[in-house]
């Protein structure tokens, strides 16, 4: 083949692939009109009329002549202040020239919405009142009007079939009414003859002794009629205040007993779930606490009371996104009351706090005292019923093995003001 042969056939090969590539479809597919800039730009209007902000969009690649597919990211803030994060994929009729988008699956936990500040709930703090009575009188300065106390039934019946013993409670009761306090007892602590052959401090009764600790917590509601509510028992998912492995079964018949029989002498007087420990995950001392509720209300014992008692603390650090982690928390307990038809009832928060003392996750004094005060905020913005909030604690407990509950007080173990108490007097409008 001569020079002249050979040039000719190179250029009628580059001709070829010329002609090849510029019939070939562009990065849009099906239509010239659409280059892959203008899906993009299409797909980014279109995402944020469904309220999503387009983080990114991957190339847009044809689907024969009438369908381009493109991939989404996106990222931003749903009403109620919800934080999402999600992708998916988007398919453009060129035909029609619509948009259908798949729906946001957000890798985000869900979380409770806020919305517009509420009133002021019912405020104070869960103690070991009786312990405590030199610090009543620091109570209404930092705007407490409740107090959190267990009324412990082996102290009132020691022994089955005796008068009832109120010395010790009606002192703590007549104490918090005469400073403007009322009180949120936590039923609690059977005496030993009622825990079925052991004896250990704060334990459950046996199912055979049900009505007679029904019996109990009717009378208390008879004789404090001034009181704020009754929490039926305290975390009963964790073995340290159940005394025995978590048994929801048990525990919702314990509610069928107690629920009833208060309501018999005050059907006024609020009833309420025992708030529970915020383990979320089930090991070996514990139930995670949206499974535990699920299985109580799954009996449906829930329905007898007047609100569900909570216990969100917030399992993070200061720098870290801690009122995320109790609206996280707080949907979880939501979400099951929602499913079994009684999305509509309060939640109490009956303990929540953060510690200046522990690990890496302890915040320093003056943090302690922002975020009690945050969390107090976000607490009256959340989209749902909370009309209590209690704090845990009122004070240190220096000697306490365990190294968190040494500082989650708002004083020193010695009644010296830290700076969380200022700081909540502020959020509650009272001087400090």
């Amino acid at each position: 083949m001569g020079l002249r042969t050979r040039v000719g056939a190179a250029a009628l090969m580059l001709l070829a692939i010329f002609v090849l590539f510029a019939a070939a479809p562009g990065p849009a597919g099906a239509d010239p009109k659409y280059s892959d800039k203008k899906l993009k730009k299409l797909l980014k209007k279109e995402l944020a009329t469904k309220g999503l902000t387009a983080k990114g969009i991957s190339a847009c690649k044809p689907k024969g002549k009438k369908v381009i597919i493109c991939r989404w990211r996106a990222k931003g803030t749903f009403p109620g202040d919800i934080p999402y994060e999600c992708a998916g994929r988007a398919k453009f009729a060129v035909k029609s020239k619509t948009w259908t988008i798949d729906p946001c699956q957000s890798i985000n936990e869900p979380m409770m919405p806020l919305g517009p500040v509420q009133p002021h709930p019912l405020f104070g703090f869960n103690e070991d009142w009786n312990l405590h009575y030199d610090a009543f009188d620091q109570l209404p300065g930092i705007g407490a009007n409740i107090a959190r106390q267990g009324l412990f039934w082996e102290a009132v019946e020691r022994n089955p079939g005796q008068p009832y013993d109120w010395s010790e409670m009606d002192a703590l009761y007549n104490g918090f009414l005469a400073r403007g306090i009322r009180p949120l007892w936590v039923l609690y602590a059977a005496p030993c003859w009622a825990q079925g052959g052991t004896c250990e401090t704060g334990a459950h009764p046996t199912e055979a002794f049900y009505d007679e600790f029904a019996a109990f917590a009717a009378a208390g509601a008879q004789r404090y009629p001034e009181s704020v509510g009754f929490e039926i028992w305290n975390e009963p998912n964790f073995r340290l205040y159940w005394g025995g492995d978590p048994d929801p079964e048990s525990y919702a018949r314990m509610i069928q007993a107690v629920a009833p029989a208060i309501k018999a002498v005050d059907p006024t007087v609020p009833v309420l779930t025992a708030a529970l420990s915020p383990h979320i995950n089930t090991e070996a001392n514990a139930m995670a606490y949206n499974e535990f509720l699920r299985r109580v209300y799954d009996t449906g014992a829930p329905l007898l009371t007047d609100a569900i008692g909570t216990h969100p603390y917030p399992n993070r650090r200061f720098t870290e996104d801690y009122l995320g982690n109790i609206r996280v928390n707080l949907y979880r307990t939501f979400n099951v009351m929602e499913n079994h038809g009684d999305g509509a009832k309060p939640i109490w928060v009956t303990e929540t706090g953060v510690s200046n003392q522990g690990d890496d996750e302890a915040f320093e004094p003056n943090q302690q005292a922002e975020a009690l005060a945050n969390i107090y905020d976000m607490l009256r913005r959340i989209a749902h019923p909370i009309p209590v909030v209690v704090f845990h604690r009122f004070l240190d407990k220096p000697n306490d093995p365990r190294i968190k509950e040494q500082g989650y007080g708002v004083l020193t173990g010695s009644g010296n003001r830290k700076p969380a108490y200022c700081a909540i007097a502020a959020v509650r409008d009272v001087p400090c």
